[in-house]
């Protein structure tokens, strides 16, 4: 007995190892062999603070790797996120998320990265979420799965805080859908796509919006509509990033509990002077190419 111990205990020190470019696919950095032997190749790689050159070499599973360059997180949406959480001073951390709209999981990624104990990612197309997110028992992977088909039956535990990026949706529109889904007291953060919150087809076929005052009628409009929906508006904020070819976007906190109001001051002007002066998003400098 005393020596089966001995051998059983040498066999799980034997680490086991795999090739460089099918750790960085297994492990969700890269979405395939290509792109991983790209990463490789351009010397970006470092294993244990040492760069590898090839993309044969057997690594530990418990290496540790990171890629120079790579962006912080799956999606343009990570950062967005970031700074909402921030302005507001929300914690997530040991919480139960719902994450509506998730498409590659830049928002999924954020709420992990913050300490989310759960996320439900909730879209409706299906391939697009990233490799090492579908691959994390943190996440629930609920594609091809409209929002408005889930009740609260279908999420247990039930979530107590939602994040909202739905293109082509108003968020008048998204709001109580997804607030139905969240504990009494649950909480929304809403990204404000300016686009899709104005009924001018021409503004929505150019993109563009000929004044700032547009923004804040947009937001005006809004908070009305949270108001007359019996929520609680908890703060207003601009997105610290923009949004494809330039737009600017806003986010909008939410609780179900319509008393539950923060001493926050719902300044719509000064959001939308931060979000227009806010610089054109660098791809390069965030390692997104």
């Amino acid at each position: 007995m005393w020596l089966m111990g001995i051998t059983r205990s040498r066999t799980e020190m034997k680490k086991k190892k795999v090739k460089a470019v099918e750790f960085l696919v297994a492990q969700g950095f890269c979405c395939s062999p290509d792109e991983a032997r790209r990463w490789i190749m351009a010397g970006k790689v470092v294993v244990d603070n040492r760069r590898i050159d090839r993309a044969e070499e057997l690594l530990s599973e418990e290496a540790d790797v990171r890629i120079k360059g790579m962006s912080k997180y799956v999606g343009k949406g990570g950062y967005k996120l970031e700074g909402a959480l921030s302005d507001f001073g929300i914690s997530v951390s040991g919480n139960t998320v719902l994450d509506a709209g998730t498409s590659t999981g830049g928002f999924t990624d954020c709420l992990l990265q913050q300490g989310a104990k759960r996320v439900y990612s909730v879209d409706a197309g299906h391939g697009a979420l990233a490799g090492r997110l579908r691959n994390d028992d943190r996440v629930v992977n609920l594609e091809r799965t409209n929002i408005s088909d889930l009740t609260t039956e279908d999420l247990e535990p039930v979530p107590s805080l939602a994040t909202v990026d739905l293109s082509y949706l108003s968020l008048k529109k998204a709001i109580p859908i997804v607030a139905a889904l969240l504990e009494p007291e649950g909480q929304v953060l809403g990204l404000v796509k300016p686009l899709f919150e104005v009924p001018d087809p021409e503004i929505r076929r150019l993109g563009q919006f000929k004044d700032s005052e547009t923004y804040t009628d947009i937001l005006r409009n809004l908070t009305q509509f949270v108001e007359t929906e019996r929520l609680g508006l908890m703060g207003i904020s601009h997105s610290h990033v923009r949004g494809n070819k330039g737009t600017v976007e806003f986010w909008m906190w939410i609780s179900r509990d319509a008393t539950a109001r923060k001493e926050l001051i719902v300044d719509i002007e000064k959001a939308v002077e931060a979000a227009m002066a806010l610089p054109a998003w660098d791809k390069e400098e965030q390692g997104q190419s």
